[in-house]
């Protein structure tokens, strides 16, 4: 099952998610693309979490081996729960942006989630609305060197292929997030901890925004959050 994470229409509030904090940009690409509308989801999940049940155990002080399970679920809730506040991809997924339309010119568009590893393919709508995938020879990426939002743009002497009316006419499918628990952070392992510890202990009365709430949490994913363009 995809997991959904955003889903876009016009106007900053959306868009901005697709946003990093403003940077040097290369001749390649100049311009942020702001499609009018997107979706972002999961379509496979990380097979590994940045932290295990153990860990949970030990800074929860849970002794019973009762509630292994739950305590697996919990643990995938808390990642879910730090990769929604910091707009990053902790472990390694697989995510599909569908966009209304390609960039115009210069501009580029952005891969959310952070620690861009591939693009998998872009599939598009043609005018017949029959689907095609776009060779690899028409755009150039830019995953960055600090982890952070990638860039897919025009290459040079090439032209974006037109498309039909179908909506969401772009399909992106990549590969994001660290490729192993030991390469995560260790603010980032802690900020997990103490969303699972606080989601076993209150699971019987749930209240995200609390826990988001909590200045040790904030401080442990503030370096790592993936800002918005302003």
């Amino acid at each position: 099952m995809e997991e959904a994470l955003w889903i876009g229409r016009s106007g900053r509030g959306a868009c901005d998610l697709l946003s990093r904090e403003a940077e040097a940009l290369g001749d390649m690409m100049t311009t942020l693309y702001r499609p009018n509308r997107w979706s972002l989801t999961v379509s496979v999940a990380p097979t590994a979490e940045p932290i295990t049940v153990a860990d949970l155990k030990d800074m929860a002080r849970i002794q019973t081996s009762d509630e292994e399970y739950s305590l697996s679920g919990i643990v995938t809730a808390a990642r879910q729960a730090v990769e929604n506040a910091t707009r990053r991809a902790l472990m390694t997924q697989t995510r599909v942006l569908k966009l209304d339309a390609f960039p115009a010119g210069d501009q580029y568009f952005e891969l959310p989630g952070g620690n861009i590893q591939s693009v998998t393919s872009i599939i598009y709508n043609d005018t017949d609305n029959a689907t095609q995938t776009l060779s690899s020879a028409v755009y150039e990426t830019d995953f960055g060197t600090d982890g952070g939002t990638g860039r897919i743009g025009l290459a040079p002497d090439q032209e974006w292929p037109d498309l039909g009316d179908s909506g969401l006419n772009v399909t992106v499918t990549y590969v994001a997030g660290w490729t192993s628990a030991a390469l995560v952070p260790q603010s980032l392992k802690h900020a997990i901890a103490l969303m699972a510890s606080w989601l076993y202990d209150n699971r019987a009365a749930f209240d995200m925004s609390k826990a988001e709430a909590n200045p040790a949490f904030d401080a442990l994913i503030a370096p790592y959050r993936i800002h918005r363009v302003s």
